[in-house]
């Protein structure tokens, strides 16, 4: 046995793997941009940059590191036109100085660098996001407050509740922990939109009963159609919702803001929709659950 062979892999030596995630090709498929996560041992602390690569190896410098002020950047997603890379961080600065993003915001930057710029103040902070085809808007999740109307009341309530005192809650929810998340409190998971130029932030589902499923993770349950009029989504359609309910379609139309079921079949459980190119179809990945 050779002496590299001997050596053992140790749980250090797998916290200092650099871990790659949330690839995002270009349009024009010339370069993809991804997120390196690196973990410091001596203080417990994981550093996520973004960098650019080529996709022909032979092309340009090769990869290089497109962010540096953040260390907690990740989620990057190429504009329609390519012209602009969002991606969610929480950043120093924006607030004023030495002030740090408490909660993940939506962040743009030119794809040959320079200063990111951020577009929301998104109190409970981004889950995930998709552009819209028009790149001047993008739709996003966030969990919200149901019974409040408006992203000032929900800053508010926001505010309350991190400044509470105590540190236990109780709830009659059934659904109330993900892995090490306690959810809901109160919450629920909402789609929003984000006008990029203005700032303005829209609530798509208030004053509705749907909520995207709350262990949700990334962009996967929703999908914005080809013309960026229709969002088609899926949800929990159970009067109290559960981790392993099955999920219904739904779509809603962005001018009217109504909500549309597609199906929403008992025997069936709907996942990841995704529009064809053309937007005249659904494609969704679908389990029998019927028993």
């Amino acid at each position: 046995m050779s002496p590299a062979l001997k050596s053992l892999l140790t749980v250090d030596d797998l916290w200092r793997l650099v871990r790659v995630g949330g690839l995002s090709l270009a349009p024009d498929g010339r370069h993809a941009v991804c997120s390196v996560t690196r973990h410091r041992l001596d203080d417990d602390q994981a550093m996520s940059t973004l960098w650019l690569l080529p996709t022909d190896p032979g092309e340009g410098p090769g990869a290089r590191q497109l962010t540096r002020c953040g260390d907690k950047d990740g989620q990057p997603a190429w504009s329609p036109r390519g012209d602009r890379i969002a991606f969610l961080g929480r950043r120093r600065g924006h607030d004023g100085p030495g002030q740090v993003d408490k909660t993940a915001q939506l962040y743009c930057i030119a794809p040959d660098g320079g200063e990111a710029r951020r577009h929301s103040r998104v109190a409970a902070g981004i889950e995930s996001f998709k552009w819209l085809p028009d790149g001047r808007r993008i739709v996003f999740s966030a969990w919200v407050w149901p019974h409040l109307k408006g992203s000032a009341a929900q800053a508010r309530q926001h505010k309350a509740f991190e400044e509470r005192k105590e540190s236990a809650y109780v709830t009659s929810e059934a659904f109330y922990r993900h892995w090490d998340h306690h959810i809901p409190q109160g919450r629920v998971l909402h789609l929003l939109l984000l006008d990029l130029a203005s700032g303005r932030v829209t609530d798509l589902f208030e004053g509705t009963a749907c909520e995207l499923p709350r262990d949700a993770v990334g962009n996967e349950v929703y999908d914005v159609s080809p013309d960026g009029r229709r969002i088609a989504f899926v949800h929990d359609p159970a009067p109290v919702p559960l981790s392993g309910n099955r999920l219904a379609l739904a779509e809603i139309d962005l001018r009217s803001r109504k909500i549309k079921p597609r199906v929403d079949d008992r025997a069936w459980d709907f996942g990841a929709p995704r529009f064809s190119p053309d937007g005249r179809r659904l494609a969704v990945l679908a389990a029998h659950v019927a028993r």
